[in-house]
């Protein structure tokens, strides 16, 4: 996704009349025309003289998220600190967030939040003191701060997520191929009755798979969480 939005900006700002440019075209218009435009961007950002505009969309958010009905029982697991939730609305946003964190909170938000709040890719995918405190929140000269994204390092799960995990494919891989045998042995002996009994309770199963192999035949890439459903969100 990134590499065509790239792509659109070139294609729509650089080479507008050009159908299939050639390769030495494409190149020279990056060297000459896109660098230094960006080049000139990132000076205006990091000078001051500019905000990003990823900061004026999150604050639009932010307030129509303020203005939704306050939950007052929360079923899904939010934590502010690490900026996690689990409902759905968190997955399919953009920065991520939804009105569980937002609700949670403390009502300390002004116009400097937005200006000084640091985009992440891993928890907390939003930082800034007044989320996380000022103990555990260093403010930095890196890039994030104006307009692009940090990355730290990856938190992997640890010892006792990846046991668990372990166990459970174990447990149901068992599982099925105790299935498979109890319905081969019902196909070898006809019993066609035991089948129609037991068939819905199959049901979930081949939906599962069959949403599995329409969505490794997809020709297109999936763009944003909404098209995927819970049997392919953290498909590899």
């Amino acid at each position: 996704m990134l590499v065509e939005a790239h792509w659109k900006v070139i294609k729509r700002d650089y080479l507008p009349r050009f159908f299939r440019p050639c390769l030495d075209l494409v190149v020279f218009v990056i060297i000459n025309r896109l660098l230094p435009n960006y080049q000139r961007r990132y000076s205006q950002l990091i000078s001051g003289r500019q905000k990003a505009s990823w900061r004026k969309d999150i604050k639009r958010e932010w307030k129509e998220l303020m203005k939704a009905d306050r939950i007052t029982s929360n079923f899904h697991v939010t934590d502010v600190t690490r900026w996690v939730c689990s409902c759905p609305s968190f997955l399919k946003s953009r920065w991520p967030m939804c009105r569980h964190l937002i609700h949670n909170v403390p009502p300390i938000v002004n116009s400097e939040f937005f200006n000084t709040v640091v985009r992440q890719e891993v928890y907390p995918f939003l930082q800034h003191p007044d989320l996380q405190g000022d103990a555990s929140f260093a403010e930095t000269n890196h890039p994030s701060n104006l307009g692009s994204i940090s990355t730290p390092i990856f938190d992997y799960p640890d010892t006792n997520n990846r046991s668990q995990g372990e166990q459970l494919f174990r447990e149901i891989e068992q599982c099925l191929i105790d299935c498979q045998e109890f319905v081969a042995e019902q196909y070898d002996r006809k019993n066609y009755d035991w089948i129609r009994r037991v068939n819905n309770k199959f049901d979930g199963i081949c939906i599962l798979v069959k949403d599995i192999k329409a969505y490794r035949k997809r020709v297109s890439n999936p763009k944003t969480w909404k098209d995927h459903n819970q049997n392919t969100l953290l498909l590899e």
